[in-house]
């Protein structure tokens, strides 16, 4: 027999079948043997895109709290500097505050001393 149209020879007859069927590397209907003759979904314990779903869900949320530590520890270093910022500048007002009330009360003792002493 000569063949489809004469073009391909009759041994290659299911390997033709089968690329019709299955698909070659590349085409969106390809399988690969690993595909074809691994269990089916019903004879696995946990289905493989089950488990392929969780384990990308628990990258995503591996991802998500690393982010979350990232972005917690940087405000909490941002807040901490402006925490101690915060607390020299009413430092310095609390010292200003007391210089402030020592030049007084050293002024009125002078004055008084002043006073007694005439």
């Amino acid at each position: 027999a000569r063949g489809r149209f004469g073009a391909t020879p009759t041994a290659s007859y299911g390997v033709a079948a089968r690329e019709a069927i299955m698909g070659i590397p590349g085409s969106a209907h390809y399988a690969s043997e690993t595909q074809r003759f691994g269990a089916t979904v019903s004879h696995q314990a946990v289905p493989e895109f089950q488990m392929l779903d969780a384990a990308h869900k628990a990258r995503v949320k591996q991802a998500k709290a690393l982010r979350t530590a990232y972005y917690t520890q940087r405000s909490e270093a941002i807040s901490a500097a402006l925490q101690s910022k915060k607390e020299r500048l009413a430092e310095k007002r609390l010292d200003s505050i007391f210089d402030q009330r020592l030049r007084y009360n050293t002024s009125v003792a002078m004055e008084n001393c002043a006073k007694l002493r005439h």
